[in-house]
């Protein structure tokens, strides 16, 4: 685990610093650049789905937004025992 943060931190994605509580615990955040980078990802997964969805109607995208959602939740729900 370490390592991770120490890259995402190398990264610029990451804030480490000590805890003024306790030496032995770290505060990790997320930084800046972190969160610019998830708002360019949610507009790109947005334009994505556009692009995906063009020609439907709004009726069609919020069934198929209802049916994926069924689908998500059937296959949370049913996980573990459909594991192998």
């Amino acid at each position: 685990m370490a390592e991770i943060l120490k890259r995402l931190e190398k990264k610029g994605l990451l804030c480490c610093r000590q805890s003024t509580r306790d030496r032995r615990f770290k505060s990790i955040r997320a930084s800046e650049r972190a969160y610019r980078l998830k708002e360019e990802l949610a507009e790109a997964e947005n334009e994505t789905f556009s692009w995906l969805c063009r020609g439907m109607s709004e009726r069609q995208t919020e069934e198929l937004l209802s049916a994926v959602d069924l689908m998500l939740r059937n296959a949370y729900e049913g996980g573990e025992e459909n594991c192998v």
